[in-house]
């Protein structure tokens, strides 16, 4: 026997029509699926990759499918210079970017990297609420709106061969800077350094023994001393080429998903509230997931490496070039008054 359906109740029933209402709109219809193109290097097994592709898998199951979100891992779409070529010429829809890839549209947000200046993630969660208008505003001249805020780890020093104690160290070893990253160079040259600039997917053939460099056939600049978190040494493969960690030499390394402005407001407005409703969700779950991840990942280093600790005279000369390159800084690309918030809340 069928047993009658029961009727939808008025509410329920009201609904059901704005929910078929709003998927609808999506596309147009209801097998069009708006689709949006995001680039990033993070590798797909990566911390940062599953956690987007669990961004993805939110915006698809919350939109009904009307709404997609493909991604683009491991640099499948460029260095993220390119990433950024790209959103600017409409190539791509946005993109999953570091602090230095978030600087190609907003420059000012390297001040949240600056070295030697926060001593814990709550001081720089206090730093980023006080320049987050700042930056919105330079976003959105730039074309671009940053959907949701990310981060790759405490950045620190680590070597191969030498440790690094004082700026002195790097002259004898062989560092690198990525191309767009003015902290790094305005850093090194402080300490008189001009060093390579390299991308990222060129960094671990640049660590490989020269023999081993050789035998793959390329020719790439000898590297011995990378910055970066020890969540990326280790996700990148990097960890096994180096073999000493600086862990006092720090800054606090971010990073952000950001959509082309004129893609966003193009999307019906339930698609745009689907992405800030996900995207929320995607900052803290990237916050939780990055800085435990990249506490056990440094754990893990500094049981298999040499550890090197500075004494109070080592530091002070970090210190000093620290001080010295926020000078070389201030006022381009940095604004003295986004230099100043962040430098406030690093305070007590």
């Amino acid at each position: 026997m069928v047993r009658p359906t029961r009727p939808l109740s008025r509410r329920a029933a009201l609904a059901a029509l704005a929910t078929a209402g709003a998927l609808l709109s999506l596309g147009g219809r209801a097998d069009a699926a708006e689709e949006l193109r995001v680039g990033t290097l993070a590798p797909r097994a990566s911390v940062w990759g599953r956690t987007l592709g669990a961004w993805s898998a939110a915006v698809q199951q919350e939109s009904g499918g009307q709404l997609k979100v493909s991604l683009y891992y491991g640099g499948s779409q460029g260095d993220e210079a390119e990433l950024a070529t790209k959103i600017k010429d409409h190539t791509l829809d946005g993109a999953a970017l570091s602090g230095t890839g978030l600087a190609a549209f907003a420059p000012d947000v390297a001040a949240l990297e600056l070295p030697l200046v926060f001593d814990g993630w709550p001081k720089l969660d206090r730093a980023r609420n006080a320049v987050r208008p700042l930056l919105a505003e330079s976003f959105a001249k730039a074309g671009v709106r940053l959907l949701a805020e990310g981060e790759t780890g405490v950045m620190r020093v680590f070597s191969r061969g030498a440790p690094v104690r004082t700026p002195r160290d790097l002259a004898a070893l062989h560092p690198f800077v990525r191309a767009d990253d003015a902290i790094g160079r305005a850093l090194f040259a402080g300490a008189g350094l001009r060093p390579p600039s390299l991308t990222v997917a060129q960094v671990f053939a640049a660590l490989l023994p020269p023999s081993a460099s050789q035998d793959a056939g390329v020719a790439p600049p000898r590297v011995d001393v990378v910055f970066a978190s020890a969540l990326a040494v280790t996700e990148l493969r990097w960890a096994d080429l180096l073999d000493h960690v600086t862990p006092d030499l720090t800054a606090y390394g971010i990073g952000g998903i950001l959509i082309g402005a004129a893609r966003f407001e193009g999307l019906p407005p339930e698609a745009r509230a689907i992405l800030r409703r996900t995207a929320e969700g995607t900052t803290a779950l990237l916050a939780q997931r990055v800085r435990s991840a990249d506490l056990r990942a440094l754990s893990a280093l500094r049981a298999s490496k040499e550890v090197v600790a500075l004494t109070p005279a080592e530091r002070a000369e970090w210190e000093t070039l620290a001080r010295a390159s926020r000078a070389r800084l201030r006022g381009a690309p940095l604004r003295s008054e986004v230099l100043d918030r962040v430098l406030a809340s690093a305070g007590p």
